[in-house]
């Protein structure tokens, strides 16, 4: 399946602030969740103690700053983009006020559920497996699906030649080699990659197919962003290296939920979390490249 990210937003809530169409830039997100941001509402809902989307909010900023992170044999996260695509996240809690303060603790769960409720403008780094909780939830009807901003914070147009709208994101199948029952496994996947069988998981979960006919057919105008997604994805690193260095994306942020509970997050500390994960990666990729 194809699993693109994404950003859904309230259209009654962007209407009463006044907001015509979504934010295309970090810089113009802040803003519109600023208006927002009112009585019990927050502009924007995320996760800071999400296993896995913090990383990916820092790596499309800095993709988009025109910093791929690795470079050859070079591990890139000691760069002023990766810095300002922290601050920028943490901002949203520390300088902005436009994400509920209980959003230290969440997971993306928890943001799909403020969200859901109403009590959000902005639901960030989502996917259409979205779509069965809010047709059922307060905003039925009310929300749509937009591109996350592809204008690196701080700038009005793009930097980079990648969008990096989104990670390339999906789940595959494989047949080991070694694989006794060869026959079997691939007629398994010659069935969950059928059109029929891909739409009807679909209908049920909301992760869009990954057979071509089937997407094709899908006429439901929300999933038109998510497909654009798609299509502007961008792979993260192509090295064994990566694992690691994802970790160390992430343990930034693990390692700032303490600051963030207390309101700010101090700029030399931040800064030597990220050499330390600098450093960390460096090894990694040196190791891999080795390899």
């Amino acid at each position: 399946m194809s699993r693109p990210f994404v950003m859904a937003y309230n259209k009654d809530l962007l209407a009463a602030a006044g907001i015509e169409k979504p934010a295309t830039s970090w810089d113009e997100l802040a803003e519109q969740a600023k208006k927002m941001t009112k009585d019990g509402t927050y502009g924007i809902a995320t996760g800071y103690k999400d296993n896995f989307d913090p990383w990916k909010f820092i790596w499309a900023m800095s993709v988009q700053a025109g910093n791929p992170l690795v470079d050859g044999d070079t591990f890139k996260m000691d760069d002023p983009a990766v810095k300002k695509a922290y601050e920028t996240y943490f901002g949203w809690l520390t300088e902005d006020k436009v994400v509920d303060p209980a959003s230290v603790g969440w997971s993306n769960s928890n943001a799909v559920a403020a969200f859901a409720s109403g009590k959000a403008g902005y639901l960030m780094m989502t996917t259409s497996s979205s779509i069965p909780t809010l047709e059922k939830s307060e905003v039925a009807g009310k929300y749509e699906y937009a591109l996350m901003p592809t204008i690196a914070p701080g700038e009005t147009e793009s930097k980079s030649e990648d969008d990096a709208a989104s990670i390339l994101s999906g789940d595959n199948l494989v047949v080991a080699d070694y694989s006794k029952q060869k026959d079997l496994a691939f007629a398994y996947i010659k069935l969950v990659t059928s059109k029929e069988e891909q739409l009807n998981y679909q209908k049920i979960f909301g992760d869009l197919p990954a057979n071509a006919e089937a997407l094709a057919s899908l006429s439901d105008p929300k999933l038109k962003p998510l497909a654009e997604a798609a299509e502007k994805s961008q792979a993260t690193p192509f090295t064994g290296a990566w694992g690691d260095m994802q970790l160390g994306l992430l343990n930034v942020t693990v390692q700032s939920i303490p600051d963030l509970a207390a309101g700010k997050v101090d700029s030399s500390a931040l800064e030597a979390r990220i050499k330390e994960a600098q450093e960390k990666g460096q090894a990694s990729l040196d190791r891999a490249s080795k390899g």
